[in-house]
């Protein structure tokens, strides 16, 4: 009988081999997965990067869009617990729980509580601070915005200096800083109130900066005369300047001191050209702009008068500027007034600003159209 014979095969896998084997792919299976969890790591932490920047730069756009183009911009000394705002839309953080840092808030200031302008899901557990420097008398400040983790810990800040476009066009000369220390150049205050204007200040019109000229020219000549009164002036300044011999006051003289010092060819300023238009249809072909000193009580009020004399003996007038409030005060934007009838033009002699206001107040005297 024959037996078969079984061969051995050299087609299989020794233990050795699949021991190597198994090590390797452990090995590679563990790189792998190191690579993809760090991997992943890594990205999460470069998203929390990126979350953390975005909260930043948008915090600090905004603040700085606002700060350019206000019209006013206060920065409030956080000391000054008590400093109203002086604008009507302010800056703050709402502060979470006894952090410094927390969430910005803007609004109108009488709003309780003032708005957060993104909310809460916007920080994504994160809070955030901004410091202020400003220097005196300036219209450029320092902004830097911090941004901070739930454990308090800074994440990310960006800054830069910031110049207002829009005060000085509007009449103002700098920053306000309320409550500024005493002899500091520079300020620095962390989440300081800011009070922002978005108001255009009303420009004056001509009219009403030649009244206004003329006011002022006569209260220079007035205050001399205080000078001479407190003896911070001498009589013989006071004669030399304006030919006064005496310790007193005179419209004439003041008149023809201001008349012979202005800046209009030996005539005293005429009308703008709307408003003689305007005056033309009522009957007045020509009108210039005078002023009176009251030689009792002081009052100075600016008038209209037909005739371009230095002086006149008995001065009338069928326009008054009235550049005084309901208690007096002087302020710095008036109105011009003109008389209902021409029968009822104003004798200037001694006139005094209550007498006018009767005058408005009894409906003889009404609102002149001013020139835009």
């Amino acid at each position: 009988m024959k037996l078969n014979r079984h061969l051995k095969s050299n087609n299989g896998f020794t233990l050795v081999e699949l021991i190597v084997t198994l090590a390797i792919a452990a090995i590679v299976m563990t790189v792998a997965g190191n690579y993809l969890f760090f991997g992943n790591r890594m990205f999460a932490e470069n998203e929390v990067k990126n979350t953390d920047k975005y909260i930043g730069d948008t915090i600090f756009d905004f603040m700085r869009e606002q700060i350019i183009y206000a019209t006013g911009v206060e920065v409030i000394n956080p000391a000054e617990t008590d400093a109203a705002p002086k604008y009507e839309k302010i800056f703050d953080v709402d502060k979470i729980s006894d952090k410094e840092n927390g969430f910005l808030c803007f609004g109108p200031k009488e709003v309780k509580p003032l708005p957060d302008i993104y909310g809460e899901s916007f920080y994504r557990n994160n809070g955030v601070s901004y410091t202020v420097k400003v220097k005196n008398d300036s219209l450029e400040l320092y902004l830097n915005v911090q941004v901070y983790n739930r454990d308090g810990e800074m994440v990310y800040e960006t800054g830069a200096n910031i110049k207002n476009l829009n005060i000085a066009l509007n009449g103002g000369n700098s920053i306000i800083i309320t409550g500024a220390e005493e002899n500091k150049k520079e300020h620095e205050y962390v989440n300081p109130i800011i009070s922002l204007s978005e108001k255009q200040v009303e420009k004056d019109d001509e009219l009403t900066i030649l009244a206004n000229g003329l006011y002022e020219k006569m209260k220079a000549c007035l205050d001399d005369y205080y000078k001479l009164k407190n003896k911070t002036m001498t009589q013989k300044e006071y004669t030399d300047k304006y030919g006064i011999t005496w310790p007193g006051v005179s419209n004439d003289i003041f008149s023809k001191y201001i008349y012979n010092n202005l800046d209009s060819n030996n005539r005293w300023p005429a009308f703008t050209a709307k408003a003689l238009e305007e005056l033309k249809k009522l009957g007045y072909n020509e009108m210039y702009m005078r002023v009176y000193l009251n030689q009792n009580n002081h009052d100075i009020t600016v008038f209209g008068n037909t005739k371009n004399q230095i002086i006149a003996a008995w001065p009338e007038t069928y326009l008054i500027y009235k550049n005084w409030d309901e208690k007096g005060n002087i302020i710095p934007k008036g109105t011009w007034y003109i008389v209902e009838n021409k029968s009822d033009k104003i004798n200037m002699v001694n006139i005094t600003h209550e007498e006018i206001d009767k005058k408005i107040d009894d409906g003889k005297v009404v609102i002149f159209g001013k020139e835009e």
